[in-house]
């Protein structure tokens, strides 16, 4: 059986509702690396092991390049709780599009208009 476009949109959209702000972030904009120190104790049997963590979610990246030429060998990274999705039937957990939805949702839930109360307030 497979899913239905309409059904996959509905899918995304609650993955997205439930990812964490930071996590959102990062899974649209991109992650905020910096570089940090190899904690691996075995070097790698070619290359040079080049490690870097996210400012924002706190994922770690480490890539194995070429000494010689800088060619990326490996890459692998280890993803803070909450960002791995599981698939649905083999298509994507989100897009960039359902991930621009869920933020502007987020923003129209705590805008304020100047001038304007709350709900609630008089």
């Amino acid at each position: 059986m497979t899913i239905t476009p309409k059904a996959l949109e509905n899918r995304r959209r609650r993955n997205a509702r439930g990812l964490d702000e930071v996590v959102l972030d990062c899974r649209l904009i991109g992650h905020m690396w910096r570089r940090v120190a190899d904690t691996n104790e075995q070097p790698p049997m070619f290359g040079v092991r080049i490690c870097y963590a996210c400012q924002r979610c706190d994922s770690d990246r480490c890539d194995i390049v070429q000494r010689s030429n800088g060619d990326l060998l490996h890459r692998s990274y280890q993803y803070t709780d909450g960002y791995h999705l599981d698939s649905i039937e083999g298509e994507r957990p989100v897009n960039a599009a359902t991930l621009r939805i869920e933020t502007i949702r987020r923003i129209d839930a705590t805008a304020s208009i100047p001038g304007v109360p709350e709900v609630g307030e008089s």
